[in-house]
């Protein structure tokens, strides 16, 4: 299983950049923070994916993008504008099914707070209860050399202290910058599991690709036999009848007084498992269509990121031979490149959106259209 963690910085094309990789397969997961908001939404559209947030009036600081093979969970009781919690049932080695959470979250820099949340604090402990697998990919927003920054800072003292003491692995490897614009390079951005997953994750590495953001990809894989998963499941053609059925066997025996906490999670955890199965019992997997790529995405705008990555390259080794960022940036033409790169994205995305609008005839057409 592929996954990616970036920080978007609320940023349209590096929305649509993100899209077009996922849509190619080079990811099955996303854990994003600072989404591109539209009309209080996130606004993430791929063609065979679903993306997950805490949905309210608020600002939306995390979200995660997910491929619809996978069977999910979300955890409602972990998540909320600043983290994303699920719970994914991945095929092990025997044929069975291990779960392992995933959460996305943000540490506001500003926050009353020092990392990290109570909320991650609850998930860690729930976790540890239930003997589940946990890795959370954020934007920490705080300094440590032990991930590679170059400096500690009281933030993430705090946070490591934490991590020490629920016996939490960071999963960042070496000191290459997660963070990087004309002004500094930094490590803000890490990804930490529990003891129980960690021989499960291969190939942590912040990525060269541009992000259209000032944050990094930072690539990841997770060892499963996921690659037998064949579909997804449509709601609209579940057997709503023998789903009641199915149901109804299965909460029997779940109808005793809860005394405690504990009990309750337990409960909890018993129900949202006999929905998940009656579920899975009434509902056939169907096929995905692959559709291999955007269709915007043209092969010039494929010879524009490249040639953006070469200049990235060479403002690498520019700032390595002793030259400051901004200096290597304006030397390379690195950041010249990325803006003209950042600007076609977009103007090929409007271009597409624009003819799909002026080919619709019917009105059918034109009420199961959504706007970028």
């Amino acid at each position: 299983m592929k996954v990616c963690q970036v920080n978007l910085q609320h940023s349209k094309a590096a929305a649509l950049e993100i899209s077009k990789n996922f849509d190619k397969g080079l990811y099955d997961m996303v854990l994003i923070q600072e989404p591109y908001i539209k009309d209080s939404l996130v606004n993430i559209r791929t063609q065979n994916g679903s993306i997950l947030y805490h949905k309210n009036n608020g600002k939306v600081r995390s979200c995660i993008l997910i491929n619809n093979v996978f069977k999910y969970l979300m955890l409602p009781q972990f998540t909320n504008n600043d983290e994303v919690a699920v719970k994914l049932s991945l095929k092990d080695e025997q044929g069975g099914y291990r779960d392992i959470v995933f959460c996305s979250g943000y540490f506001p820099y500003d926050s009353d707070w020092e990392p990290p949340s109570r909320n991650i604090v609850n998930l860690v402990e729930f976790c540890k209860k239930g003997g589940l697998n946990l890795i959370v990919g954020c934007d920490a927003n705080a300094h440590n050399v032990v991930w590679g920054s170059s400096d500690t800072n009281k933030r993430g003292e705090s946070l490591l202290d934490f991590l020490l003491i629920k016996e939490l692995i960071v999963l960042n490897e070496g000191n290459e910058p997660t963070f990087s614009n004309s002004i500094r390079e930094e490590v803000l951005d890490i990804t930490f599991c529990n003891r129980v997953v960690c021989n499960m994750v291969r190939k942590w590495n912040v990525s060269s690709e541009p992000s259209l953001s000032d944050h990094r990809y930072i690539t990841f894989e997770v060892m499963t036999c996921e690659s037998d998963q064949e579909g997804f499941r449509n709601p609209r053609k579940t057997d709503w009848i023998g789903y009641k059925c199915s149901l109804i066997n299965n909460l029997q025996g779940l109808n005793h007084i809860v005394t405690s906490q504990t009990e309750a999670e337990i409960l909890s955890e018993n129900v949202n498992m006999a929905i998940m199965n009656a579920y899975r019992d009434n509902c056939k997997l169907t096929k995905p269509c692959k559709h291999g790529r955007c269709k915007w995405y043209s092969a010039e705008l494929e010879r524009m990121r490249k040639k953006v990555r070469r200049k990235w390259n060479q403002s690498k080794k520019l700032v390595r031979q002793g030259l400051s960022i901004t200096e290597a940036s304006l030397q390379s033409g690195y950041k010249e490149f990325l803006t003209s790169y950042s600007r076609a994205v977009k103007e090929a995305a409007i271009a597409s959106w624009r003819k799909k609008c002026e080919e619709i005839e019917r009105f059918e057409d034109c009420a199961r259209i959504h706007t970028n």
